[in-house]
């Protein structure tokens, strides 16, 4: 979803900020949040520290930005905002995904 959705940041900003918060969404999902919104799932994880800090408002904020460039308005996703929101989710990504793999895998080959 991600790989297809990235070239999208620079010809449609709007579009690529609706595709982020489609894979936040598809991140709470599979991390078992509860909730019937996006905002309710981020709270859960919240709630149970999968987003903990800084990564709490920083999914908000990009919950904000999808809705931003979903619908219609005044504002608009701008170049600017699509970049930040990229290093948000790969943020994300890897402190949900890639992080936790690699401790695992250390701790794999240091033993007990």
């Amino acid at each position: 979803m991600y790989e297809q959705s990235w070239p999208l940041r620079h010809i449609s900003p709007g579009a690529f900020a609706v595709q982020v918060r489609r894979a936040l969404e598809f991140i709470c999902n599979e991390q078992g949040a509860t909730g019937g919104t996006l905002f309710e799932k981020l709270k859960a994880l919240v709630a149970n520290k999968t987003f903990p800090g800084h990564f709490a408002e920083m999914t908000d904020l990009m919950r904000k930005v999808g809705n931003l460039g979903a619908h219609a308005g005044d504002d608009e996703v701008d170049y600017w905002d699509a970049e930040l929101l990229d290093e948000f989710f790969r943020f994300v990504v890897e402190y949900v995904y890639i992080t936790p793999s690699r401790i695992l895998r250390l701790k794999q080959r240091l033993g007990p």
